[in-house]
């Protein structure tokens, strides 16, 4: 392919994303957020393998209480704006990633 087609193909799918950002409203977008970093969370506890092809537990404490900081500070900027429903889902997920984290950093053979 030539650089003009190149430049076409990427500028038509800056297109096609900001159309599609256009589509949801913030508050949409910060509660996908909370569940990508309680993914995060998760993967940096040991709990999720990062890929699950190879199956490598790697546990990165620093990130995962950033993750669950996060999360709880987008939760508080969204109570109101969400569902109750949703806003409890978020909350669990934060008291159980907190309870693993606190059970991951007293296992001494692991850190």
């Amino acid at each position: 392919m030539s650089e003009t087609t190149n430049n076409a193909n990427a500028n038509q799918q800056e297109q096609n994303a900001e159309q599609t950002m256009a589509q949801f409203d913030a508050y949409s977008i910060a509660l996908s957020f909370t569940m990508m970093l309680g993914q995060k969370a998760w993967i940096c506890l040991g709990k999720i393998a990062a890929d699950p092809k190879a199956g490598e537990i790697k546990i990165d404490l620093p990130q995962a209480q950033f993750s669950i900081d996060c999360m709880a500070a987008v939760l508080e900027k969204l109570k109101g704006h969400i569902g109750d429903r949703e806003a409890s889902e978020i909350q669990n997920m934060i008291t159980n990633l907190r309870l693993n984290y606190v059970s991951v950093i007293k296992e001494p053979a692991k850190n």
